[in-house]
């Protein structure tokens, strides 16, 4: 029985994919694209903000608030990269949300 329930939630999940995948129009893919390299670009900025406050300052809450501003630089480009690999024209051929599943 759990075999089943498992097949039917994996056929649900693809086709809510499908789906979703539908209503993404092709200006959409190119505005996932640009909005990606943005906050690429934002995380990368903050990473190095982030590095560069924690071994240039002397005092350790600014020590600490340099390593918190690079851990957000660091989740801005990983949200980046997933939605530029999102954006990619080459993930529309083979699938918007494959990656996800």
């Amino acid at each position: 029985m759990a075999d089943q329930v498992s097949v039917i939630q994996w056929i649900v999940a693809e086709m809510a994919m499908w789906l979703i995948e539908g209503l993404i129009p092709e200006k959409g893919v190119r505005v996932l694209n640009a909005v990606g390299r943005v906050v690429l670009w934002i995380g990368l900025f903050l990473l190095l903000l982030g590095v560069t406050i924690a071994l240039a300052v002397e005092g350790d809450l600014l020590v600490l608030l340099g390593l918190a501003v690079g851990f957000v630089g660091l989740l801005f480009l990983g949200i980046g990269a997933s939605l530029r690999s999102l954006g990619n024209r080459q993930m529309v051929d083979m699938g918007l949300l494959d990656v996800v599943s």
